[in-house]
């Protein structure tokens, strides 16, 4: 529901932690959508009981093995195990349905609460990566997590 995720999207909990447009009107809700659906990129709409509570977004990285996702949850609904259901569902299709080897995220390191989610689904910290990608204009630093598909 594009009404919901550009209003999310504005919402200052989630601006600081993903790389969100700073001001926030319609054009650049679909430019942020845009981006994550091209180049083989793929965005799903996270729903509890039949609503849009947040988006997963997520594509292969170079190698077909490997892939990288990211996603966010309308902060309405934080706290409830939405963001770690959604991280097991994406890990058991990857792994069951594509040739993905390798599951990756990289979560800025005052977001605490996306680093429990990935523990709590078997990823690990593989370091921090200095001034990996750009946020609010500014280079930021993120950890690296991981997940491996067992042999």
């Amino acid at each position: 529901d594009f009404d919901k995720l550009h209003l999310a999207l504005s919402h200052d909990k989630v601006k600081h932690l993903i790389n969100a447009p700073q001001e926030s009107n319609e054009a650049n809700t679909k430019e942020y959508i845009e981006k994550r659906t091209t180049n083989g990129g793929n965005s799903e709409s996270i729903l509890l009981d039949e609503q849009w509570v947040g988006l997963l977004s997520y594509g292969q990285r170079g190698d077909a093995a490997i892939y990288q996702f990211g996603y966010f949850i309308d902060p309405e609904h934080h706290g409830k195990g939405v963001a770690t259901e959604a991280v097991r569902q994406l890990v058991s299709k990857l792994f069951a349905e594509t040739e993905c080897e390798r599951i990756q995220a990289g979560v800025v390191p005052t977001n605490k609460a996306s680093c429990r989610v990935l523990e709590k689904n078997g990823f690990e910290r593989e370091g921090l990566l200095k001034r990996y990608f750009r946020n609010k204009g500014a280079l930021a630093d993120v950890y690296m997590y991981a997940k491996l598909k067992e042999a």
